[in-house]
């Protein structure tokens, strides 16, 4: 009974240490820097492949101010500050914003994956058009998804057009 009782005081004050801890660290951490980053990463995905930095932007007060719409859509879809859209060892891109004090942290494989013109990636995962176009194919899919992946790919594409692009266009987000 005594042994019993001093494990529930320990578990009841560890409990309460965990819970305790994060909120002290968040007041303590200040707020990310503003900027912007897209990277395809690939490297554990594909053997002797470098991940592709895309964009990295640190962001002026200017721009971090003409960011707000991109974070208001980014704050409607993915309101967790995060998305995670792929599978078991796979690549993805992988974009961050850090601006207005938050952080979103959104990845995606569709824009690689549909780098093929006979793929889709819907939310069950990467299948093949079989002769249907992509419209199609996401037409019969969760509404929540293709919302999701539609604000990712407007976010994508208005961050390329905005500060430019190191790298190929994007792919996957011209054939909803």
């Amino acid at each position: 009974m005594f042994t019993r009782t001093i494990i529930m005081i320990l578990l009841v004050g560890l409990m309460g240490a965990c819970s305790e801890k994060p909120q002290q660290q968040a007041l303590l951490d200040p707020a990310p820097p503003a900027k912007v980053t897209i990277i395809d990463r690939v490297s554990g995905w594909n053997v002797g492949e470098q991940d592709a930095i895309l964009l990295d932007v640190e962001l002026t007060s200017e721009q971090e101010t003409e960011m707000r719409d991109l974070c208001e859509v980014a704050a409607l879809h993915f309101p967790d500050g995060y998305w995670v859209n792929y599978g078991p060892d796979s690549a993805y891109r992988e974009i961050t914003i850090c601006c207005s004090g938050r952080e979103y942290v959104l990845r995606s494989w569709h824009p690689l994956y549909e780098s093929n013109p006979n793929l889709v990636v819907g939310s069950y995962g990467v299948t093949s058009l079989n002769g249907q176009t992509r419209e199609e194919v996401l037409s019969h899919d969760k509404p929540e998804y293709i919302a999701q992946r539609n604000a990712f790919d407007e976010i994508d594409r208005e961050l390329r057009r905005r500060f430019g692009d190191s790298a190929a266009p994007p792919v996957g987000g011209e054939d909803k």
